[in-house]
C-alpha cells in the first residue's frame, strides 16, 4: 500500500496546534521528538476527532507501540478531543515488514549520528531520508 497525503482539516491552525501537541511525544531513549524525527506524515481534524498519520522510522515494534501510546496520551489528554486515532503506515504498518530483516535500521535503533550512517539499499527497500544514496 502506497501512502498518499491528504489532509482533511479545513483550520489548519488547530492541526498546528495537534502538532505541537506531537512534539512532545519522544522517541524512546531519545530526546528527539516524532515530528522532528519526521514522523508525523498528516494529521486531520474534524469536529471532536483527531486522526494522526503515523510512519516511524524504525523495526523495533516495541518502541513503535510505545511512541502510538504516547500519541494517544498527548492528545487524549485535550479536552477537544473525544477521539484519537493513530494510523500506522507504510514502511512499517503490520504487514510483516518488521520481521523481514532485510531493512536498515534508522539512526532511532542504532544510536549512530547522521555524520556516520550510510544506507543499505541491497534489500531493494529504500528508507525515506536525505541521504546521497537516495537520490
Amino acid at each position: 500500500m502506497k501512502f498518499e497525503s491528504v489532509i482533511m482539516t479545513t483550520d489548519s491552525d488547530e492541526s498546528e496546534r495537534v502538532r505541537d501537541l506531537l512534539r512532545t511525544v519522544l522517541l524512546p531513549g531519545s530526546q528527539r521528538n516524532i515530528v522532528a524525527a519526521g514522523f508525523v506524515k498528516d494529521i486531520e481534524v474534524e469536529d471532536t476527532r483527531v486522526t494522526v498519520h503515523f510512519v516511524p522510522n524504525t523495526r523495533n515494534r516495541a518502541m513503535v507501540e510505545q511512541m502510538e501510546a504516547d500519541i494517544r496520551d498527548t492528545l487524549g489528554n485535550e479536552e477537544r478531543f473525544g477521539q484519537v486515532d493513530v494510523r500506522r503506515h507504510q514502511p512499517f504498518a503490520d504487514t510483516g515488514a518488521l520481521s523481514t530483516g532485510g531493512m536498515t535500521p534508522p539512526l532511532a535503533d542504532t544510536g549512530r549520528s547522521s555524520a556516520s550512517a550510510r544506507c543499505d539499499t541491497s534489500s531493494g527497500w529504500v528508507p525515506p531520508c536525505p541521504h546521497i544514496c537516495h537520490r
